[in-house]
């Protein structure tokens, strides 16, 4: 039996479909490179190098309050105490009625490290009981913090205020440096070490798709990608200046702005303390000088190796090291040290100490630009008084710089705490 051929009939797409189809395919392609500008425009996604954000100098304010007042007592927010950074204390809303309210803030050194687990033998504790051994009845309220910097001074200064503080005790300038790395980290947080390249598109498909590095893997990646970040801002500054006497001057826009904001956030309190007469005591933190400063992340525009083989070599090769690398910390600490240690006298090692520290990138105490703030302010405010501590810390005690009153390189001994409290209440006890 023959089979008929049956031939399927398949209708051409007329012009109009054609120009429809094409159209969806391009506009489906246009789609790509709106969305890669967005996400370069957004900064959604990382870029090809780290940098440093507009924002990043100092720690940003906190959405949450740091002092909370319940049943008329005031404690600070419990997350402060629960991560460790400030005691569990507490103090009535209200001020007993004739004894006054004396109000401390700064960081850990104000806390007490190394003895903040006895309250009494922290600088307010002791402040205290010199204030009562002198027959001056006080309340001393210890808002101290770990790793807090001017920015938290100034919040809990504002938040302090409406409970009738009489004098506010300030003694920060540790942390500013350290403060503004924290910031850098958490502005950088989706950045990793390694560079990447392409589309943004495809970083962040990646990033979807990838398994998420671990807490280790993230630090260290953030930590290089701070090294990088301001170790790139350095390189960009000009050459800083020489003085005259031989030593460097930081003049770079990191330094700078951090000295500014340190600056801004105590002519802040000093603001919002002003119609109320409260007087304002803020200390001019001393820094030890014999303690090594962290040196640096980098030594911008030099070879900073000699300034490194100069810590672990003889003295001669400090000088190498200062003429190889003269913005790097190393060479100047080790010459100096050289200095103090055959006893020579205090001009001849105080100022490569001091430059020392000068050029530290990460410093865990104030250079020389954030120390002489107090005095500043104290010109500009009347009821601001800076306190002056070179008869306990000077080059010129003894033992030098006060060696014996330092835990460490920004904290003090139970000892020094105790005459940082004397002088506190010589200073004190005229005011108010």
């Amino acid at each position: 039996m023959l089979q008929s051929n049956v031939c399927e009939f398949y209708p051409m797409p007329s012009t109009s479909s054609r120009w429809f189809r094409l159209g969806a395919v391009l506009f489906g392609l246009s789609l790509l490179p709106v969305s890669e500008g967005i996400l370069r425009l957004t900064g959604l996604v990382e870029g090809d190098a780290p940098s440093v954000p507009a924002g990043a100098w100092s720690v940003s304010e906190r959405a949450a309050p740091m002092l909370v007042e319940r049943d008329g007592v005031v404690r600070p927010e419990p997350g402060l105490v629960r991560d460790g950074f400030m005691h569990d204390l507490q103090f009535p809303a209200e001020p007993r009625p004739g004894v006054p309210r004396i109000v401390c803030f700064g960081g850990s050194a104000t806390l007490g490290v190394p003895v903040e687990s006895t309250p009494e033998r922290t600088f307010p504790g002791r402040l205290q009981a010199r204030l009562r051994d002198v027959g001056f009845t006080a309340e001393v309220i210890n808002l101290g913090g770990a790793s807090f910097g001017s920015a938290q001074v100034r919040m809990l200064a504002e938040a302090v205020l409406p409970y009738a503080p009489d004098a506010l005790i300030i003694y920060s300038g540790n942390n500013e440096y350290f403060n503004f790395n924290l910031q850098l980290y958490e502005a950088n947080r989706r950045w990793h070490a390694e560079r990447r390249v392409g589309f943004h598109l495809m970083r962040l498909l990646r990033s979807v798709l990838e398994r998420a590095p671990d807490a280790a893997q993230s630090r260290a990646s953030q930590e290089a990608v701070v090294a990088d970040a301001i170790a790139a801002t350095l390189y960009a500054e000009e050459a800083w200046p020489v003085r005259s006497s031989g030593t460097i001057q930081r003049t770079d826009t990191i330094h700078e702005e951090v000295v500014r904001q340190y600056r801004d956030n105590l002519d802040a309190v000093a603001a919002m303390t002003e119609a109320a007469g409260i007087p304002v005591l803020i200390a001019r933190v001393p820094a030890n000088l014999a303690e090594a400063p962290w040196l640096a992340l980098a030594a911008p525009g030099e070879d900073a190796d000699a300034a490194d083989a100069a810590l672990a070599g003889d003295c001669a090769a400090a000088d190498e090291g200062i003429e190889d690398a003269p913005t790097h910390a190393g060479g100047w600490y080790r010459r100096g040290m050289c200095a103090l240690q055959e006893g020579a006298p205090v001009a001849a090692w105080e100022t490569d100490l001091t430059t020392a520290l000068t050029l530290d990138l990460n410093p865990g105490r104030p250079p020389p630009a954030l120390q002489v703030i107090p005095e500043q302010l104290a010109v500009e405010w009347p009821h601001v008084h800076a306190l002056r501590l070179d008869s306990l810390f000077s080059a010129d005690a003894s033992p030098p710089l006060g060696l014996e009153l330092f835990h460490d390189s920004c904290h003090l001994t139970p000892a020094g705490y105790d005459r940082l409290a004397g002088q506190i209440a010589v200073d004190l006890i005229g005011r108010l």
